[in-house]
């Protein structure tokens, strides 16, 4: 397999909220790899050859379709070679999420190119489209899929549509594909980005890990987050716990875990979102982790030993006098047990016990007073391992465990 040309450049093809700013930011950083932003040129390619496709003249459908081909291609060139000339570099690469979309068309016409399909968890991409999306889903093609009084099985929906086309694609052309998850591109970025130089025909560059975040980026559309970004984290890992499942239909979730169990990821079953994501394992977030020790050793534990009256004075008779803090994005290690009848915390704690689930800045906000428990719930940074009623235990324990953090 040779370096990469014009006759075949590189493309990935993705859903929003993959990572597809990330991998272009990572390959252009490689010397001879240049991935500009978003420049949809896939749309180019549609246009110019439906134009041709339905050109009314005496020519047979065969030599319409060569005109429509060969033209579409010349369009997709003259930009793929500007860029190649600005950059010095030989080989193109073209991130855009309309590629997904339009990956048979660009086979056509470039049968040898190759093509990064780049997953990421359907939970996780729910939560993110939602976090980046506060004043409604205009961005990422997603608006669509949105029904006005279910967001979560739109997105859901949205997830599905692109990565069961991907999937299909990549299934049909193994030779011309290579297969990368998001949470493996920030855990082994050096393994990922390896398969993919290899699949271009490149030689690998150490260099390329350290040059991505020190010669700077040229931000477009969709690339506002890594403009501001200085290394790699695994901290977005896992943020899909907090979306209720509840909200998409049985038949739908069916559907997903197909999906997910295809690219050997967890699936989605009733339990979800009771304990922290099962992506992000076992790994600690060093510094958010050692924060959440100052806070249970320190300040809990002060107020447990000085005077429980506050805590207790929220429990009613039937709340446990043991349950446990579960930091979700912390990592399982940021379990603790708060025993209010002893007055004592530790780490550790099973899932056995009446458990309250946080992220990191939800526990943060609800410490210093400034985010109200209830927009937490809502919002799904804060939840337990049963459902709160009124009188029940959750309640209550959130109560006493508000006293003690606040």
């Amino acid at each position: 397999m040779g370096v990469s040309s014009l006759d075949n450049p590189v493309f990935v093809l993705t859903a929003a909220r993959c990572g597809s700013t990330l991998m272009r930011r990572l390959l252009d950083a490689h010397p001879k790899v240049t991935c500009p932003p978003e420049l949809n040129t896939a749309a180019i390619a549609r246009t110019t050859f439906t134009t041709w496709m339905t050109t009314e003249d005496q020519a047979t459908a065969a030599e319409r379709e060569r005109a429509a081909i060969d033209q579409s291609r010349r369009s997709l060139e003259a930009v793929m070679d500007w860029h190649r000339r600005a950059a010095a570099k030989p080989v193109y690469c073209e991130k855009s999420l309309i590629n997904a979309e339009h990956a048979d068309l660009l086979v056509r016409l470039f049968p040898d190119a190759r093509f990064i399909c780049l997953y990421r968890h359907a939970m996780d991409v729910v939560a993110s489209i939602v976090e980046s999306s506060p004043w409604g889903f205009r961005y990422y093609g997603v608006s669509p899929y949105i029904p006005p009084d279910n967001f979560v099985y739109g997105l859901t929906q949205y997830w599905i549509d692109r990565t069961a086309r991907i999937l299909a694609f990549e299934e049909s052309h193994p030779d011309q594909c290579a297969r990368v998850r998001y949470e493996d591109l920030v855990r082994s970025p050096e393994s990922v980005l390896r398969r993919c130089t290899d699949l271009i025909g490149l030689a690998w560059d150490p260099a390329v890990l350290s040059s991505a975040w020190t010669q700077g980026l040229v931000a477009g559309p969709g690339d506002g987050n890594q403009a501001y970004t200085d290394g790699l984290h695994s901290r977005s890992i896992g943020t899909g716990a907090a979306v209720d499942v509840e909200l998409i239909p049985e038949i739908t979730l069916g559907v997903v875990n197909d999906l997910l169990a295809r690219l050997q990821y967890p699936t989605v079953g009733p339990t979800w979102g009771m304990e922290a994501s099962p992506l992000r394992g076992g790994i600690l977030d060093p510094s958010r982790d050692a924060a959440v020790a100052a806070m249970m050793t320190g300040r809990v534990q002060q107020r447990l030993l000085g005077d429980r009256s506050a805590a207790e004075r929220q429990l009613e008779t039937r709340a446990p006098e043991v349950f446990r803090l579960l930091v979700s994005d912390c990592g399982e290690g940021s379990s603790w047990s708060v025993d209010l009848a002893s007055g004592t915390v530790r780490r550790g704690g099973g899932g056995e016990l009446p458990t309250i689930l946080v992220d990191f800045a939800t526990l943060v906000g609800l410490a210093n007073s400034t985010l109200n428990p209830e927009m937490a719930m809502r919002k799904g940074g804060l939840r337990f391992n049963s459902s709160m009623e009124p009188g029940s235990w959750p309640e209550s324990v959130l109560r006493a465990f508000l006293a003690l953090i606040s």
